[in-house]
């Protein structure tokens, strides 16, 4: 009874280690498959999914129906520049009521320091305290819809006593061109109209400058007219800021040294 028990046993585990090897093996040669499959089938698998997928999102849609101006760029037929009239809707200036100032936060106070100012644009504080006001628009040329003129001066206003309202009121310099910019340097007096950038010669305490003025700077007319002034404390370099020429074009900053 033992001897047929120890064969069948034999037998028995013969049998199970020739199934193992046989089962490893097929496992290294599906491994081997697999590794071969991830390293060289699925590049070419996703690449060619992603492609169809990127194909498709670009494929216009034939049938797709979209308002008049509306729609994919290439689809659109917008009329030339300036074939249609412009529009615009400016706001009404109506100005303070007599009396009637901006609220200020507390410990503070505001009051009317001067008016009757054509479009001012900008202030600038003298080294002895004159304060300078730009008047200037943008005229333009050519448009009977748009009529206005600049008044294109600098008005000059002193407070002697310091009480806040200027006692003295002067025309400090005019003939210029869409003025926007000042920038004091030395004995220099430096303004930055839209077509260039012009100097005068100044006296500390002056309030009015009629000599004529030395430009030393072209720049290119048109768009924003706006051209910015900013000196460094030591007085060597004259930031210039110009304003772009038209929404598609950029602005531009030019550093001039003395």
């Amino acid at each position: 009874m033992t001897l047929p028990c120890r064969r069948c046993f034999v037998v028995y585990c013969l049998a199970t280690k020739s199934t193992a090897k046989t089962a490893a093996a097929k496992r290294g040669r599906i491994s081997i498959m697999l590794s071969h499959w991830l390293r060289y089938v699925a590049p070419i698998v996703v690449a060619a999914f992603v492609s169809s997928c990127a194909a498709t999102l670009e494929a216009p849609v034939v049938n797709a129906r979209y308002a008049p101006g509306t729609g994919p760029s290439e689809q659109l037929q917008l009329p030339a520049p300036f074939a249609t009239p412009s529009a615009r809707n400016n706001s009404k200036v109506i100005g303070w009521p007599k009396g009637k100032t901006p609220t200020a936060a507390p410990g503070f106070e505001v009051s009317l320091f001067a008016e009757n100012l054509a479009n001012p644009r900008q202030a600038y504080v003298l080294p002895n305290g004159d304060i300078l006001v730009v008047e200037s628009i943008r005229e333009w040329i050519g448009r009977p819809d748009r009529p206005d003129k600049s008044a294109n001066r600098i008005t000059l206003f002193r407070d002697t006593n310091g009480d806040g309202k200027p006692d003295l009121r002067e025309t400090f310099l005019t003939g210029l061109n869409m003025p926007d910019g000042m920038a004091l340097v030395g004995n220099w007096f430096y303004v930055g109209n839209t077509d260039g950038v012009v100097r005068y010669p100044y006296r500390t305490g002056q309030t009015k400058i009629d000599g004529k003025g030395e430009k030393i700077l072209d720049l290119p007319a048109g768009g924003h007219h706006t051209r910015n002034l900013l000196a460094d404390p030591a007085g060597r370099t004259r930031w210039l800021l110009v304003s772009s020429l038209a929404v598609s074009q950029r602005s531009w900053i030019f550093s001039l040294r003395l």
